[in-house]
């Protein structure tokens, strides 16, 4: 017997895209704080690297979420751009700090 998901009034994949959007702004704060920072010593230094990663990391999860949300939306036969947006969005997000961060 197949489980038919219920309808709740949302549409399907709401909850991963809305995770993915929470995850692109965490990112962005955290990538405004690592940009926008001197270090004083080797020590800030280290957490801003850390910093770094960690938004790096935020902005990854970001993607597969909004990728989790994109294949939900499709199986439901969701096919709007909307659908899309938080993909195109962390992984501009990563594309673009990484150029700030390595750009001579």
């Amino acid at each position: 017997m197949e489980h038919v998901q219920e309808n709740t009034g949302e549409p399907i994949g709401t909850g991963w895209r809305t995770a993915a959007w929470m995850a692109f702004a965490l990112a962005i704060v955290v990538a405004w704080q690592v940009i926008n920072t001197k270090p004083a010593d080797m020590v800030h230094g280290a957490v801003l690297a850390m910093g770094a990663l960690l938004m790096l990391f935020l902005a990854a999860l970001g993607i597969v979420f909004a990728l989790f949300g994109a294949a939900a939306s499709a199986e439901a036969g969701d096919r709007r751009v909307v659908v899309v947006l938080p993909v195109l969005a962390n992984a501009g997000l990563v594309l673009w700090f990484l150029a700030m961060i390595f750009a001579p």
